[in-house]
């Protein structure tokens, strides 16, 4: 599966995708999730992963939906306790496709969910200790705020988007990510625009 992908990636091929994500489907159905919760939860992960992938490929936000169920699973056998890192970094992981699910198909629920995953992540995934992640979790959350903000009016979003922004752009900066840092800063300036204009 994980070779599917990766051909389908490469190539921007939806068939090998779509097979990597019968393959995974497969994976799943053979795994318990209490007694493989370690198995389940990184099948799942692939799963949505794959799935989100495929919506991009395929032009069919569709996917995103079984992506979003594939990482709900996923965070039902992922343990916060035991495993805060590899929970957080899923829990960013699924943000991302409420996000795209949010952008794609509209509504603010989506939207909304995506800043509350992001917002668990980054509670975990701390500056101090993890700055890389750290940064691509603020990034994250910066872009849901500002999506949700342009649906909704609420300027304390646009000014949570800033700080992630300009926080996530300091970090890249430091570790000598200069390209990233380049574009957080151009969707800086766009909120700071739309911030002035309320």
């Amino acid at each position: 599966a994980a070779v599917l992908q990766a051909q389908g990636q490469m190539k921007k091929d939806p068939a090998p995708l779509r097979s990597a994500a019968l393959v995974y489907s497969t994976v799943a159905a053979t795994l318990s999730a209490k007694s493989h919760a370690n198995e389940w939860c990184s099948t799942q992960t692939h799963l949505g992963k794959v799935l989100y992938i495929l919506a991009g490929v395929e032009g069919k936000p569709g996917y995103l939906e079984t992506a979003t169920a594939a990482y709900e699973a996923a965070l039902g056998a992922c343990d916060q306790v035991s495993a805060p890192s590899r929970w957080a970094e899923v829990t960013n992981q699924y943000g991302v496709v409420l996000l795209a699910q949010g952008e794609e198909m509209g509504g603010e629920k989506a939207l909304e969910q995506a800043v509350s995953k992001f917002r668990d992540a980054i509670k975990v995934h701390k500056r101090e200790t993890a700055p890389v992640l750290w940064a691509q979790t603020a990034n994250n959350l910066g872009a849901a705020c500002f999506a949700l903000a342009k649906s909704n009016s609420q300027n304390s979003l646009l000014r949570e988007a800033t700080d992630c922004f300009e926080g996530a752009t300091e970090i890249y900066r430091q570790q000598g990510i200069l390209k990233k840092a380049e574009v957080i800063d151009k969707n800086l300036h766009r909120v700071k625009r739309l911030l002035i204009t309320r």
